[in-house]
């Protein structure tokens, strides 16, 4: 059963917890995915990034308050020994 139908099923019953319950599992659902999409993302930016392009793409990243490309390359720094 999709989304669509386990709403419209909720609101026929008057289950409107129920129906709210849906639409907050849906969306948490669908804001980790897009979370792991950029993980990954900026895993492998970082990764094929030389030292000097990781410091410039840190300070952006701070700059831009870009918090999931600054952790992913901060990791990436930790595991070359640099420091930021």
């Amino acid at each position: 059963m999709g989304l669509f139908d386990k709403f419209a099923s909720a609101v026929k019953n008057f289950d409107y917890e129920g129906a709210a319950d849906s639409l907050r599992n849906e969306y948490e659902r669908k804001q980790a995915s897009i979370e792991r999409s950029a993980h990954n993302k900026f895993r492998d930016k970082a990764r094929n990034a030389t030292d000097d392009e990781l410091r410039h793409n840190l300070q952006n990243a701070m700059d831009n308050d870009n918090y999931i490309m600054e952790e992913e390359i901060r990791k990436e720094m930790e595991r070359r020994g640099l420091y930021y």
